[in-house]
């Protein structure tokens, strides 16, 4: 068999066992150390898929260094219990196996540009998709495979329904035989097969782009669209102007107070401050992206790159405004993991632009992306060293503290990363905080005793168990413990 074939049979080979993995590991949710397990397995497949081989992108050590990116992503599973921060990681995890994708075609992954890794994530969802009837119906030469392994396919083929019919037979001649083959659920049997098949086949797909059809970044670029150099500075200019009487606006307010905000807005300083900071930051996402989109199809000549500096640096001063909004309204009702999520969008946009300016606007636009993810792994990592909810908790309870009010039910109802920070605080909080956070925690683990097995095990839900566990209320709080009526 040629060394194509030889791929293509052990990525059906390897992509059945990953499906059989996958059906015992990821049936249950949620997803954490069983994740982080199969992701070990997963990256280390393609190793064993060219053993003997000579030189093989697989061997390469980029190759290494974005598969333990991935490994890490699902590592960070086990250790934060943030639904959000779990959510950032599996978005992380899927970005570098589709970066693994790009980096099989030949691609260096230094000098990936903006639309290549977009076109890179397109190709890795639709291997995933269908790239597993390419690998069985074009890749793997049947006729060429060992005749061991096709006379065993051929044998299980006849030996299914000779089995049914004969443990039919056998479970009507025997009772307990029959008991112990009616205690298989046929639903059951059913959801195993489906997420086996499910993971097989998404497994397949990915091996073949990646061991034997890998795509060449370069070829079939999507055409970029044309526009004229007058129509791109008339959008320039008229985003800029719009920027220029936004930022004049917000002058006006951060002067003139809340005098101001009232007659013009009806609003009193903290509803203003309340609202607009998660629309801005959308602004800053969209403006990087239309300034990627004028410049892929045109390239921003001089002329154009003199007005997108303008529109960078008006970019930042709304994004100063949204992160000194943001910083009033937590002053005013305190933070929360939503809004320090956002706080921190809007850091990773100001780096982002910044960065934009130095590489794009100065003609190295294949630099700007591996700065943007760098700056959004250290963004990631941020958030699962530094327990976000954890760090939310700290800053409401210094709030309480200095006397303002303590949402002690929505704090309580936060992931289990919150959990040490609540259990220290509670010598700083008033009697009757106190006494509604050790009520929240005993109803928390009252919640987390219906979870899952080994496989959904987590340190923060571990660690949160603990210590509420060892937290007795009656004798190390007494206060929060009803007495009867005398």
């Amino acid at each position: 068999m040629t060394t194509s074939n030889i791929r293509a049979v052990r990525s059906v080979t390897a992509a059945c066992l990953l499906g059989l993995l996958g059906d015992l590991l990821l049936r249950t949710g949620p997803w954490s150390l069983n994740l982080a397990l199969w992701m070990i397995v997963a990256v280390a497949i393609p190793a064993v898929i060219i053993r003997g081989e000579g030189a093989s992108t697989v061997r390469h050590p980029r190759y290494w260094l974005i598969a333990g990116g991935c490994v890490l992503a699902a590592l960070a599973t086990t250790v934060r219990a943030s639904e959000a921060v779990w959510q950032f990681n599996l978005v992380a995890l899927l970005t570098g196996l589709a970066v693994l994708l790009y980096q099989a075609g030949g691609g260096g992954v230094d000098r990936m540009t903006p639309e290549a890794i977009v076109l890179a994530c397109w190709r890795a969802v639709a291997s995933t998709a269908f790239g597993a009837a390419g690998l069985l119906l074009g890749d793997v030469e049947w006729r060429g495979a060992s005749s061991t392994g096709r006379r065993v396919l051929a044998g299980g083929i006849i030996a299914v329904p000779i089995v049914v019919v004969l443990g039919a037979l056998l479970a009507a001649g025997d009772p307990a035989f029959a008991a112990v083959v009616g205690r298989v659920n046929p639903q059951t049997l059913i959801s195993h097969l489906f997420l086996w098949g499910f993971f097989a086949w998404i497994t397949a797909g990915y091996l073949r782009a990646l061991l034997v059809r890998p795509q060449d970044p370069g070829a079939m670029p999507p055409t970029p669209p044309r526009f004229g150099v007058v129509e791109v500075r008339t959008v320039l200019v008229a985003v800029g102007l719009l920027f220029a009487l936004f930022v004049a606006v917000q002058l006006r307010a951060l002067f003139g107070g809340a005098a101001f905000v009232s007659a013009e807005s009806g609003l009193t300083f903290a509803e203003y401050a309340r609202q607009g900071f998660f629309q801005l930051v959308a602004v800053g996402a969209l403006t990087l992206g239309l300034l990627l989109v004028i410049d892929w199809g045109n390239g921003l000549a001089v002329g154009a790159r003199a007005l997108a500096w303008g529109i960078l640096t008006l970019l930042g001063l709304i994004l100063v405004s949204a992160g000194y909004r943001m910083g009033l309204y937590v002053s005013l009702y305190g933070l929360s993991p939503t809004r320090l999520y956002a706080g921190m969008a809007i850091g990773w946009i100001a780096v982002a632009a910044a960065w934009f300016g130095v590489t794009v606007l100065r003609g190295r636009r294949d630099r700007f992306v591996i700065g943007a993810l760098l700056a959004a792994t250290v963004w990631l990592a941020v958030l699962d060293v530094g327990n976000p909810e954890g760090f939310v908790v700290d800053v409401n309870v210094g709030r309480a503290v200095a006397g303002a009010p303590f949402d002690a039910a929505y704090l309580t109802g936060l992931s289990a990363d919150a959990v040490p920070a609540l259990v220290a605080a509670l010598p700083k909080l008033s009697v009757m905080d106190r006494c509604a956070v050790v009520a929240g925690l005993e109803a928390s683990r009252k919640r987390q005793r219906s979870g899952g097995d080994w496989r959904t095990w987590n340190l923060a839900r571990w660690r949160a168990a603990r210590l509420i566990t060892a937290l007795d209320s009656a004798a190390d709080h007494p206060e929060c413990v009803a007495r009867p009526a005398p």
